[in-house]
Formats: structure tokens, C-alpha cells, sequence
């Protein structure tokens, strides 16, 4: 399991363009008990993504939504 805080899923839910099952599951998180490792792996993947497309500005700086991705990307590392 991967704790996860509000802020962070309030983050994901406003960036990332989610499947209605994983927008829903993702609302329904106990904070207290995390997200599973599955939906931690797949909600990464996104961010990876998403980095690529929109989380650099012209000087292959991080944009704010790149740091946010940048974060998560680490956090939702399952090894």
C-alpha cells in the first residue's frame, strides 16, 4: 500500500485524465489505509505520461504541473 494525502488526490483527480473506475476508486480512498500497489503502478504510468507532454516549459525546465507529476512519479514508486 502507498499512503497517499487529500492533496495529492485532489492533484490527480484535476490532472490526469482517469478512467470513470479509477476516478471513482481513487474518491473513495481511505487515506489512513493508502492505495493499492496496482493503482499506484497504473496511476504512475499516467504521470509519466503526462510529464512527457505538458511538464516541461521551453527550457526543458519543470512547469508547476511537472514538479506536482515530478513528486508523485517518486512517491507512487512501488519497488
Amino acid at each position: 500500500m502507498i499512503q497517499i494525502n487529500s492533496n495529492e488526490i485532489d492533484f490527480i483527480l484535476r490532472t490526469l485524465d482517469l478512467p470513470p473506475e479509477i476516478e471513482r476508486r481513487l474518491k473513495s480512498v481511505e487515506l489512513s489505509k493508502g492505495i493499492t500497489d496496482e493503482m499506484a503502478e497504473d496511476l504512475r504510468e499516467r504521470c509519466i505520461d503526462l510529464l512527457d507532454e505538458v511538464g516541461f516549459d521551453n527550457d526543458y525546465k519543470l512547469t508547476e504541473i511537472g514538479v506536482g507529476l515530478d513528486v508523485l512519479i517518486d512517491k507512487l514508486f512501488v519497488g
